[in-house]
C-alpha cells in the first residue's frame, strides 16, 4: 500500500488509540444534554411550546415564574410586558439562533476552508492576496458591517447570516492554511505529485481528509461565537426584526422592566449562556480527543 493510502486510511492501532482517547476523556455529559435539548427545541418548537410565541394577553402582563408568588404553571417562566409566554419565545428563538449559526457556518466554512486549502497549497501571490483579504475582514468591525447591511438591505435573518459569513470565513481560511502548509511538504503529497496527480485531486483526495478533523472542531467552537454574534445584533436592532422571537431582542425588550420583572431578560440570557457554554465545552472536548498532539495514550 502506498504512503498516500496509508495517510488516508486509519490503521487499527490509530482507531484503537482514538477510541481510548474517547474513553479516557469523558464527554461533558451536562453540555451534551443541553445541546440535545437545544436541538430538540429547534426541531420541534410548536410541540414543546404551550403558547403562540407572539400571542399577547395583557391581563397576564409581567407574571413571574411559577416558583414565585403569583406564578403559574400555565406560564412556567413568566410573561413579558405584552403578556407573551417567555418559555414559548425562548423555544422558538432557539430555532432562529441555530438556523443563523448553521447557515453562517456552512457558507463561511465552505468558502474559508476552500480558500485556506488553495492558499496553503499554492502559496506565492495567491497566498498573499487571500491572506491579506482575510486580515482585512478580520479587522473590519462586525457590528458596523451588520448595521451597513441592515441599512442597505434591511434587518433580516439573511442580513445576519451574510454579515457573520463575511467575517467567519477568514478564521477558517487562516487555520486551514496553517494545516495545509505542513501537509504539502509530507511525503505522501510528494509521491502523489510524482504519480501525476493534479492539484485538485491532491487537495480533494490527499489533503482535505487530513484537515477534516480540524474543520469539525472549528465548526463546533465557532458555533457558540456565532450564536453570541446573532444575539448581539438582535439586541442592537440590526439582527432578527420583531415580532420574530430571538434571544437578543428578548433581552433588549426586558431592559426597561429589569427592576420590576427581572425574568423577562434573565431567562433568555440564561438560555444563551448555557447554549454557548455547552457548545464550547463540546468543542474543547472534541479538540482534545481528535488532536493527537493533545491526546496522551
Amino acid at each position: 500500500m502506498s504512503e498516500a493510502a496509508v495517510a488516508r486510511t486509519p490503521s487499527r492501532s490509530a482507531l484503537v488509540a482514538r477510541w481510548r482517547g474517547f474513553v479516557a476523556r469523558r464527554p461533558p455529559w451536562f453540555a451534551l444534554l443541553v445541546v440535545v435539548a437545544v436541538l430538540t427545541m429547534a426541531a420541534m418548537p410548536d410541540l414543546l411550546s404551550g403558547h403562540d410565541p407572539n400571542a399577547q394577553t395583557l391581563r397576564a402582563r409581567f407574571l413571574p415564574p411559577f416558583w414565585l408568588e403569583r406564578g403559574t404553571l400555565v406560564y412556567p417562566l413568566g410573561t413579558d410586558g405584552l403578556g407573551r409566554d417567555i418559555l414559548s419565545r425562548i423555544v422558538h428563538g432557539t430555532r432562529v439562533s441555530l438556523l443563523v449559526a448553521m447557515l453562517a457556518l456552512l457558507v463561511g466554512g465552505v468558502v474559508g476552508g476552500s480558500l485556506g486549502l488553495i492558499s496553503g497549497y499554492a502559496r506565492g501571490w495567491i497566498d498573499i492576496v487571500i491572506m491579506r483579504l482575510a486580515d482585512s475582514m478580520l479587522a473590519f468591525p462586525m457590528i458596523l458591517l451588520a448595521f451597513l447591511l441592515a441599512v442597505t438591505v434591511g434587518a433580516s435573518l439573511w442580513t445576519v447570516v451574510i454579515a457573520v459569513a463575511l467575517v467567519i470565513w477568514a478564521r477558517f481560511a487562516r487555520v486551514i492554511r496553517g494545516e495545509v502548509l505542513s501537509l504539502r511538504e509530507r511525503n505522501f503529497v510528494k509521491l502523489a505529485r510524482i504519480a501525476g496527480c493534479g492539484t485538485l485531486r491532491i487537495l480533494w483526495v490527499h489533503i482535505l481528509p487530513n484537515v477534516f478533523n480540524t474543520i469539525v472542531v472549528l465548526l463546533t467552537l465557532q458555533l457558540g461565537w456565532v450564536i453570541i454574534v446573532e444575539s448581539s445584533l438582535s439586541f442592537l436592532g440590526a439582527g432578527i426584526p420583531p415580532p420574530t422571537p430571538a434571544w437578543g431582542s428578548m433581552i433588549a425588550e426586558g431592559r426597561a422592566s429589569l427592576t420590576r420583572a427581572w425574568w423577562v431578560c434573565t431567562m433568555p440570557g440564561v438560555a444563551l449562556m448555557l447554549t454557548v457554554l455547552s457548545f464550547n465545552l463540546i468543542g474543547d472536548w472534541l479538540r482534545d480527543v481528535i488532536d493527537p498532539k493533545l491526546r496522551q495514550d
